[in-house]
């Protein structure tokens, strides 16, 4: 199905079910560096969006003049709900019809990752997202003391 859309709306899709499944998994007691780093991401968007049209309407969207507010980053209800807010203003603007933003049937949508199975290795360097963002350089293997329980 994806291959007859166009790019820019490939793209889009794509980008909305990333969006909207993070907002789904982000934890309901955020800390700080949480909230920092969707502040981040979504600065990121709308500096760096592949599609130059698309980047550009979300500038405005995320702007503080016609924008839906600054994201709403104090839990996952919060960034969901805002997060559909967003994406129901791009979908106006593109005349397409509004989804409903109601929690229950964004989680039934995109939150689908709750269970660790236990298959992802655990990361050999404690992340530190600010360290790696200051230098990913300086956030290489072997540049941290590893804890004496820590696997090879």
């Amino acid at each position: 199905m994806f291959t007859t859309l166009v790019w820019r709306e490939q793209l889009g899709r794509h980008a909305w079910f990333y969006l909207h499944t993070l907002a789904a998994t982000y934890p309901d007691a955020p800390t700080e560096e949480d909230k920092q780093a969707v502040r981040n991401l979504m600065a990121s968007f709308g500096q760096l969006f592949p599609c130059k049209l698309c980047r550009r309407h979300l500038q405005g969207n995320l702007g503080p003049t016609h924008g839906v507010g600054p994201v709403a980053v104090g839990s996952r209800e919060e960034l969901s709900l805002w997060m559909c807010k967003l994406h129901n203003t791009v979908n106006t603007q593109n005349g397409k019809p509004e989804q409903p933003c109601e929690l229950a049937q964004l989680d039934a949508l995109y939150r689908k990752d709750d269970v660790d199975d236990g298959k992802a290795p655990e990361p050999k360097v404690p992340w530190d997202a600010a360290l790696y963002v200051k230098d990913p350089a300086e956030y290489a293997p072997g540049r941290f003391l590893l804890r004496a329980s820590d696997p090879p």
